[in-house]
């Protein structure tokens, strides 16, 4: 549908009105609802965590979980839709790879901070070792995990890989 400039002959005064008039504007207002909300749901992502962390293994010499990486308290209702892992290599020529193991995530909810329980039925993980791959799964509550204003959202990393110093995190909503 597109927008379709009125006629100024079907605008006259003293004219009758038309059905093609009265079509008209309806088909107009229908491509501009249509507009908004493409615009709308293109635009209104949240992001609760995006970033990369780095000197994974400084904080974590013996591969345990970290715990709190990211705390986020939620300025309005929203679905958390997406989480996704992404491998970066290490080192001084940041091209040393991970070697065995599995990178995992887990994103707990709660309002309170005393509160906070898992939301995935199977935590994003990630196990190879490729540049910037991607294999992480996301088990979300079928329909993403509604978070409601108020709420808190902790990002902690529940394993690490063998010599893994660096990886990017991406978790974000949409608005409900």
């Amino acid at each position: 549908m597109a927008f379709n400039t009125i006629d100024p002959n079907d605008i006259e005064v003293g004219k009758p009105t038309k059905k093609s008039l009265f079509q008209t504007i309806k088909d107009n207002e229908d491509d501009h609802e249509a507009r908004i909300s493409n615009l709308t749901l293109g635009a209104s992502k949240i992001d609760v965590f995006i970033g990369e962390l780095s000197n994974l293994q400084q904080y974590s010499p013996n591969n345990n979980d970290l715990v709190r990486i990211g705390l986020f308290r939620a300025s309005r209702d929203f679905t958390l839709t997406n989480a996704q892992i992404y491998v970066l290599h290490g080192g001084p020529n940041q091209d040393v790879a991970p070697t065995a193991g599995v990178f995992e995530i887990d994103i707990k909810k709660g309002t309170s901070l005393s509160s906070l329980n898992t939301v995935f039925n199977v935590k994003p993980a990630v196990s190879t070792f490729n540049e910037e791959d991607t294999n992480a799964t996301v088990s979300f509550i079928p329909g993403g995990e509604d978070v409601s204003q108020g709420d808190w959202l902790q990002l902690d990393i529940t394993s690490l890989q063998t010599g893994q110093t660096r990886v990017f995190i991406d978790i974000f909503g949409e608005p409900v």
